[in-house]
């Protein structure tokens, strides 16, 4: 074995054997004391013999306590401490770690936030000051002239940092108009929502109105055969009963005349003896006794169903309905109301320029593209009124409404402007039918069933249903 060095057990600074020895990361080993006499700051906490800078952090120099060596480092309280504090009661329960350990988390941390704090080229290890607009990458001054960047362009970071700033306030000036966008269809979806809310409440209010009014017909007829059924129960038992009270009254008659003529003389009873005994030998048929089989069970089960159905089907006829069109808010001219269920509209106030051409009118909800389809509107309380279809292109271009693709007949009372094309008379109702695919428009008076006018065309746009009042108009529903 070969003998040990005296250098081995001497301290390069003290020149003297060691005393609790400390080994930096170069290997190289000092005295504890030697090097915290030495290592005043982070700049020189370098090995006197290799100049290399160590990592290693010296440990504490006593236990704050009890001033004896500290061994461990205790998580809770980030302070050293000595197997007394270990085992004290201000340390019960708590989590530690060796010196070394210690030490070493804590220098992680401490590079971690340099890093952070400053970036460093992990090539050159000089700090990033340039950026490249070609890698979009920040980079060193000695990467400029690296063979990954030729011919390559450079900005300051800050000047990099501020053309993209520009880009993201574009970006961000792009993304709050697309938000106001959608702000804006979700305000149109809201109100969409809600009129769609009306509909539907409306219907179900008629649905569950129309199925009431059918069970209080069913339960009329109901109890009306119920009756029926009992009445004929009665008479069946009344007819018996009757007959056969009759018979013991007969009989009971003959017995009293009979023991009345038994008083009388010998002459007398033998006189009337051929009369008495005729009358007292009555003969009679027992009245038939009612059975199951005189109720007439086929009356009341199938005849009885035949004619239920019957009249439920004209009840059905007569109070299930349907609106055939609802009005779109949306669409209707600011002097015009519509009603909650989105079944009639009626005008609020007057126009403020009378000069300006003044169309208060609303579209039907539902645009058609194809099929038959009519409707019924009430009329008779309104003085001026424009009725039919017009086109989906036609009420957003805000022009003239009545000037091209309108389909519609008027009436007006107040005789206040020369309006073209088809008038018509005061009427109760009116009845509007399109037939999309032949390309028809007709109108005609319900009441009186007589054809008022048709239009023929060739439809390429949707139509919608159009209403247009100085008064009121109501929709009519239809009978199923």
């Amino acid at each position: 074995m070969d003998s040990a060095s005296a250098e081995d057990f001497t301290c390069p600074v003290c020149k003297g054997n060691f005393k609790d020895p400390f080994v930096l990361t170069c290997k190289h080993k000092y005295c504890t004391e030697c090097l915290r006499s030495s290592w005043t700051d982070d700049v020189t906490k370098k090995c006197a013999l290799c100049k290399r800078r160590s990592s290693h952090e010296l440990p504490p120099v006593m236990c704050i306590l009890h001033n004896v060596k500290p061994q461990l480092f205790c998580v809770e309280d980030q302070q050293y401490v000595c197997l007394t504090c270990v085992n004290s009661e201000e340390h019960t329960n708590h989590t530690f770690r060796s010196i070394r350990g210690a030490i070493s988390s804590y220098k992680d941390t401490k590079e971690r936030s340099s890093s952070e704090s400053e970036k460093i080229c992990g090539l050159h290890d000089e700090k990033l000051q340039l950026f490249c607009q070609e890698d979009e990458q920040q980079v060193c001054v000695e990467c400029v002239y690296a063979e990954t960047h030729t011919n390559h362009s450079f900005k300051s970071i800050s000047e990099a940092a501020s053309t993209y700033k520009e880009k993201l306030k574009t970006e961000i000036k792009s993304l709050e108009e697309d938000r106001k966008h959608k702000e804006n269809i979700k305000g149109k979806f809201e109100e969409s929502a809600k009129h769609i809310k009306v509909k539907v409440d409306h219907t179900e209010k008629q649905i569950v109105h129309q199925f009431e009014t059918l069970r209080q017909k069913l339960e009329e007829e109901k109890q009306a055969a119920i009756a029926a059924l009992r009445d004929e129960e009665e008479k069946i038992m009344k007819k018996t009963v009757e007959e056969i009270d009759s018979q013991i009254s007969t009989l009971t008659d003959a017995i009293k005349d009979t023991e009345e003529m038994l008083k009388a003389s010998d002459d007398c009873l033998l006189k009337e003896a051929d009369v008495l005994m005729k009358r007292v030998q009555i003969s009679q048929l027992d009245p038939e006794l009612p059975s199951a089989a005189s109720v007439n069970v086929s009356r009341y089960l199938w005849n009885l169903m035949s004619n239920i159905k019957k009249k439920m089907e004209e009840t059905i006829n007569n109070i299930f309905q349907y609106i055939p069109v609802f009005l779109d808010p949306k669409t209707a001219h600011p002097d015009l109301l519509v009603s909650d269920d989105l079944t009639s509209v009626k005008r609020e106030k007057s126009p403020d320029d009378t000069e300006k051409p003044y169309h208060p009118y609303v579209l039907g909800s539902e645009g058609y593209t194809s099929g038959k389809h009519s409707w019924d509107v009430e009329v008779k309380d309104s003085k001026f009124w424009t009725i039919g279809v017009t086109t989906e292109s036609n009420h957003k271009k805000g022009g003239d409404i009545f000037k091209s693709d309108n389909w519609s007949v008027h009436y007006d009372n107040y005789s206040m402007t020369t309006w073209a094309g088809i008038a018509v008379g005061q009427l109760e109702r009116l009845r509007v039918e399109l037939d999309y695919d032949i390309g028809a428009v007709s109108f005609s008076d319900p009441v009186k069933n007589t054809p008022l006018h048709t239009f023929t065309t060739t439809f390429t746009d949707t139509v919608f249903p159009f209403f247009h009042t100085l008064d009121s108009l109501k929709i009519f529903g239809f009978s199923g």
